[in-house]
């Protein structure tokens, strides 16, 4: 059976995060084989490889696994996950957010099938990591549509993402402004944005 929607998640070394995100990939409400999961693996070290060779061992939604043996950075590998995706949707979550259990059921139902329109959702930063916040910490709190476009949590049909080319990987082969980037070439071209309501959690 198709997929309804692919997740599609770029990682480098976060063993940690990454495992923590996969278990809230598999606690979705949408059926197992309604959606599917595909992590790029930039060029991790051994801790990665042995959460994602754990994950694909598990029942639940089909786990694909791209591996780069040299970085390229989340542009590149974003885009080689949304290529390889089956579904007509494509939901975009970084390795180290925590998805909420609804929150491809709201997507899918915020997105409403509609090929010329994507969705972005609020992001929230964890309550259980309150504790470790400090002027270096890193958190995300997104309230509303763009005008970043993070890839924390936004939703694009396929044929937006072939239609611009995906991220570009010239300009922005580090982390930073690729989101940004693709989210308003996506506007210019003329698809709408929509907002789904349930939150990730970075």
């Amino acid at each position: 059976m198709t997929p309804l929607v692919s997740v599609v998640v770029a990682t480098h070394d976060r063993p940690e995060q990454l495992k923590r995100l996969l278990a809230s990939l598999r606690d979705q409400t949408l059926e197992d084989d309604r959606y599917e999961i595909v992590v790029v693996d930039d060029a991790s070290g051994p801790e990665t490889a042995r959460v994602l060779e754990d994950a694909a061992e598990q029942t639940g939604a089909p786990l694909r696994v791209i591996r780069h043996e040299t970085g390229g950075g989340p542009a590149r590998a974003r885009n080689a996950g949304w290529r390889t995706a089956r579904a007509e949707l494509i939901a975009f979550t970084d390795d180290d957010c925590r998805v909420t259990r609804r929150w491809l059921e709201a997507g899918l139902a915020a997105w409403q099938g509609d090929s010329r329109r994507f969705v972005q959702g609020p992001t929230r930063p964890d309550p259980e990591h309150e504790h470790l916040y400090g002027p270096l910490a890193h958190t995300l709190n997104v309230e509303r549509l763009g005008p970043w476009w993070e890839t924390a949590n936004i939703f694009y049909p396929y044929a937006a993402l072939a239609a611009a080319g995906g991220f570009d990987e010239s300009n922005y082969s580090g982390p930073g402004g690729e989101d940004t980037d693709l989210g308003w070439k996506s506007v210019a071209a003329g698809y709408q944005s929509g907002t789904c309501l349930l939150p990730n959690l970075p």
